[in-house]
């Protein structure tokens, strides 16, 4: 990881032993600085920090720039609390969500059979607003009784395993 200048924002993620997970540089021309760094109970990353010029402050393969121009500018950033170096490969499943879009409930057919794995459910904007645990199978329901019509992100994981999905709710 390279900065842009001399002065950038670094976000380092380790495991619980320490280890090396994934890292993250934001920056361009100006003077860049992150100020503080805060994750909560359910493993989203806050961070806040100084920008000038044009920083792309998306953490994939996207873009998400910020126009800084000459005077430092503060931001507020929060990030999904899921790893986030997957490769297409890894995200990649042959899976499929049935009805597409979805009243009310939705089956998530693997596959294959897993023996325990969680499903994170988010809406457009991010949130996570349902946390389940599967223990066993290769159907997995979705339940949106109690949330309003619009497209969702679905996350499951199975072990070191994430499988991504978006499902639509009419």
């Amino acid at each position: 990881m390279t900065p842009s200048q001399k002065n950038d924002i670094f976000i380092l993620r380790l495991t619980g032993g320490g280890d090396y997970s994934w890292a993250q540089n934001y920056g361009n021309v100006g003077i860049d600085a992150g100020h503080a760094i805060y994750v909560d109970q359910l493993g989203y990353i806050y961070t806040t920090g100084t920008f000038k010029s044009i920083v792309d402050f998306n953490y994939g393969s996207g873009v998400l720039e910020l126009n800084g121009y000459s005077a430092p500018n503060c931001f507020v950033q929060k990030m999904i609390p899921f790893n986030l170096t997957l490769s297409e490969k890894e995200l990649a499943s042959s899976s499929v969500f049935y009805p597409n879009p979805t009243k009310n409930y939705a089956e998530l057919v693997l596959e294959e059979t897993v023996t325990e794995g969680v499903i994170f459910v988010l809406d457009s904007n991010g949130k996570l607003i349902s946390k389940d645990y599967h223990f066993a199978g290769n159907v997995l329901l979705v339940d949106l009784t109690n949330h309003p019509i619009g497209n969702y992100f679905v996350l499951f994981q199975n072990g070191s395993k994430f499988h991504f999905y978006k499902l639509a709710k009419n």
